[in-house]
C-alpha cells in the first residue's frame, strides 16, 4: 500500500517570502513621502518596536488596529520625529507594504513542484486582514494553497491552537485531509510555527535561513527543503 503523504501547511512571511526585505522597503518609500531621511539604522529601531508589539498581539493582550498605529507611532517617538504625523505614516506604511513581496530563492518553484507531485498544501499565517491576501497573490501563489488561514481574519493567531484547529477542520471538511492523515507545519518562528503546530499534535519543519548546518527537522534554504522533507515522512 502506498504511504499516504501528510497534509502540509505553510507559513508566509519569514518563510516563503523575506518579509524584512519587504518591510524595508515600504518603510523607505512610506518615509519617503513624508519627506523623512531613513537609514537602516533606522529600520533596526522600527523592527525592535514592532517585535515588541507582535509579541503582545500574539499574546492577545492588543488588537491588529493597536499594533499597526501604535508601532509606527512608537517609532517615530524613539526617533524624534515629532514633526510627522504617525496617522498617515500608518496609512502609507501598510499601502506600500501591501504591495511588496521578495521570495526567497526557490520557494515558490518548490511549492508549485509539491502541488505538481500531487501534495495537499495550505498556509496559515499570522498577517493582517487587509495586506496578506494582496501579498500572497502578488507572490504567485493565488489558488495554491487549500485552505489559507490568516489570523487577522479569523480573529487569533499562532501559536493560539486555535488557528491550528481551524485549519485542520477546514481541509477535512473540504475533504482535502483525511482522519488519520499527518500534518507537517513549515515555519520559521520556533514559538509561533513550531511549539503551536506541536502543541496540536503536528508534525513540523522549520526553515533557518542562517544557520548552517541546520539541525535535525530544520532546512536552511529551499533548495534542501524537499531532501528534508522526504527523511521527515520516511520516519514518520
Amino acid at each position: 500500500m502506498t504511504k499516504l503523504k501528510p497534509f502540509l501547511f505553510f507559513d508566509f512571511d519569514d518563510t516563503l517570502v523575506d518579509f524584512q526585505a519587504c518591510a524595508r522597503v515600504a518603510m523607505k518609500v512610506a518615509l519617503t513621502k513624508l519627506g523623512q531621511s531613513y537609514t537602516d539604522e533606522d529600520y533596526q529601531t522600527y523592527q525592535e518596536i514592532n517585535h515588541g508589539w507582535w509579541k503582545r498581539l500574539e499574546a492577545g493582550e492588543i488588537t491588529r488596529d493597536e499594533l499597526r498605529f501604535g508601532r509606527i507611532r512608537d517609532f517615530f517617538s524613539a526617533m524624534e520625529w515629532t514633526h510627522l504625523d504617525p496617522t498617515l505614516g500608518t496609512e502609507l506604511f501598510m499601502q506600500e507594504l501591501g504591495g511588496q513581496v521578495v521570495l526567497y530563492p526557490d520557494a515558490q518553484p518548490v511549492v508549485l513542484e509539491l502541488q505538481a507531485q500531487g501534495w495537499k498544501i495550505g498556509l496559515i499565517s499570522n498577517g493582517l486582514p487587509d495586506v496578506q491576501p494582496q501579498r500572497i497573490s502578488l507572490a504567485g501563489f493565488e489558488g495554491i494553497f487549500d485552505p489559507a488561514i490568516i489570523s487577522g481574519q479569523v480573529g487569533f493567531q499562532k501559536p493560539d491552537s486555535r488557528i491550528f484547529t481551524l485549519a485542520s477542520s477546514r481541509a477535512r471538511k473540504a475533504g482535502r485531509l483525511l482522519a488519520d492523515q499527518k500534518i507537517i507545519m513549515i515555519g520559521d518562528n520556533p514559538e509561533a510555527d513550531i511549539r503551536g503546530a506541536r502543541e496540536v499534535g503536528w508534525e513540523t519543519l522549520q526553515f533557518v535561513p542562517e544557520k548552517t548546518p541546520p539541525g535535525k527537522g530544520q532546512f536552511s534554504q529551499w533548495a534542501d527543503f524537499l531532501p528534508a522533507l522526504e527523511e521527515l515522512v520516511q520516519n514518520l
